[in-house]
């Protein structure tokens, strides 16, 4: 047990102390909150880190699937129109290109009646 734990109230063991007024009770835990610290902080930051570098690897596993997806669709519009898989990305860069440039017409548009 962590001696930062809290119950179900929001009170650890500490602060139920205090609201005691017991010394003795405080004095003992703050010794060994002292002699063997408290734990909590670092337990704490290791499970931030691990969730943290769960949600990285989830990041990297969703875009590896939406990589593959893209292949798969070059590939089977290149076969369709019997172009190479270069033509078809090129293609879509332009699509990509030309739609962003029409995006930030619109929002010049936009701040521009503002």
């Amino acid at each position: 047990m962590y001696l930062n734990e809290r119950n179900k109230n929001g009170e650890t063991v500490l602060s139920i102390a205090v609201d005691l007024k017991n010394n003795e009770a405080i004095k003992i835990l703050n010794d060994c909150q002292s002699k063997f610290g408290d734990h909590t902080e670092s337990t704490t930051k290791s499970l931030l880190d691990d969730l943290l570098k769960e949600e990285e690897k989830k990041e990297v596993e969703k875009q590896k699937r939406k990589e593959k997806k893209m292949r798969h669709k070059i590939n089977h519009l290149a076969e369709k129109e019997k172009v190479s898989k270069e033509e078809i990305e090129a293609r879509i860069k332009e699509d990509q290109l030309a739609k962003k440039a029409e995006q930030e017409k619109q929002r010049q548009e936009e701040a521009e009646r503002l």
